[in-house]
């Protein structure tokens, strides 16, 4: 062999090496961390998505950054903002695709996201309009609430449990509805709440608990004689605003959840949790635009007279901290009150801002959001906000 021919066959050979290299890393990581590689990965589909971002004409230029601070911040690939200001005038915003980048359809001010729980001011709306129209009470026990008879351990302290400690997360009944393994016991089988446990929660603090408003569920149930999903849509014409109920993860033709951010949950590994239990706790879903327009509704309503003020026995400058019957009450840096409740399901984040004018703005996107469970990054999202607006 010449020296030529043997240059090209130990160069040929490092090529070879060089490639296998080259491919088998990334197979490697993707094989072993796959979540990994698509957070190292996300700023790709984020340049992407800002590229996208519209917004109807007339809107502040503060929501187009509020749009770019959703994609970079909360890291949604795809998202929507809608905003009403003091005239009434509805602005929106979108950025993104419904499904794979750049080979779907772009975001529109109609695709729907699912709302988390953003569902539970809506519950608790409909408990006020039945408390106004004289068939519930605030101060309601729990078990006459949902209907429990006799016999059941009074020193477990549920008749203690009012209406009013549901709505605002200080119950201290314990319990979940989010299972995949079992069909959780309420709404279905409500004798059940006499084997969870109750806790006394100290003047002023808080216990957030999706347990809590699906007891408001069925607490809506006995007093309408209906379903919780007929009555609050017999409440609200929900299909008006275009606000659906959720019965699976990813509905067809829904906004793709991006599950990158959460722990578990893949594209090939989807929740399966009972949609019909959490219907009154995280069960509905639809646009940021129809989300705002039935909140500015419900605010100019009787509901409106329960935004939540400023309390001293709990410090607001705590996020999810001072919970009242629709949303809790946050104080960003600069001192301005707001109201504010965020919703959450897998692969999916959202959040309602309310101002002291009454202005509601609207954030929906396809995200779990680094640090969800903190609040970190909505945290930030927040003070943005409310710096801006």
């Amino acid at each position: 062999m010449s020296q030529v021919s043997a240059r090209v066959v130990v160069s040929r050979f490092f090529l070879l090496i060089s490639l296998l290299i080259l491919f088998a890393v990334p197979f490697h990581y993707w094989t072993v961390d796959r979540k990994g590689v698509l957070r190292a990965l996300s700023p790709i589909p984020a340049v992407l998505a800002s590229w996208t971002v519209k917004c109807s004409e007339g809107s502040p230029m503060w929501q187009k950054e509020m749009m770019s601070f959703g994609i970079w911040t909360l890291r949604a690939p795809a998202s929507q903002s809608a905003f009403i200001d003091v005239d009434g005038q509805v602005h929106h915003c979108e950025s993104g695709w419904q499904g794979d980048v750049l080979f779907s359809s772009l975001v529109s001010e109609n695709s729907l996201f699912q709302y988390g729980s953003l569902t539970k001011p809506i519950t608790s709306a409909l408990i006020i309009k039945l408390v106004n129209d004289g068939k519930l009470e605030y101060d309601l026990g729990i078990t006459e609430l949902i209907g429990i008879g006799e016999p059941y351990d009074e020193a477990e302290g549920f008749d203690s449990v009012t209406l009013g400690d549901l709505m605002t997360h200080n119950s201290g009944v314990s319990g979940e509805i989010f299972s995949e393994d079992k069909i959780p016991w309420c709404p279905y089988r409500m004798d059940q709440i006499v084997n969870q446990k109750v806790w006394v929660t100290p003047s002023g603090s808080h216990k957030y608990s999706n347990l809590n408003y699906c007891l408001l569920g069925a607490a809506i149930s006995k007093a309408t004689g209906r379903s919780y999903r007929a009555a609050v849509n017999g409440a609200f014409n929900l299909e008006t605003y275009g606000i659906n109920f959720v019965n699976g993860a990813h509905p067809e033709g829904w906004v793709r959840p991006d599950y990158r951010y959460h722990d578990f949950y893949r594209d090939d590994i989807r929740p399966s949790f009972d949609y019909y239990a959490i219907s009154s706790t995280a069960g509905m879903g639809g646009s940021a635009k129809g989300y705002a327009r039935l909140i500015r509704d419900l605010l100019n309503s009787s509901s409106g007279q329960h935004l939540t003020g400023k309390d001293s026995s709990c410090d607001s400058r705590k996020i999810r901290n001072c919970y009242g019957h629709l949303f809790y009450l946050y104080e960003p840096p600069n001192g301005d009150l707001v109201n504010v409740k965020g919703g959450h399901m897998p692969g999916y984040s959202s959040v309602v801002v309310v101002d002291h004018r009454r202005e509601v703005f609207v954030w929906l996107g396809n995200t779990d959001t680094p640090n969800a469970s903190s609040g970190l990054n909505i945290t930030r999202f927040i003070d943005a906000l409310s710096s801006l607006w």
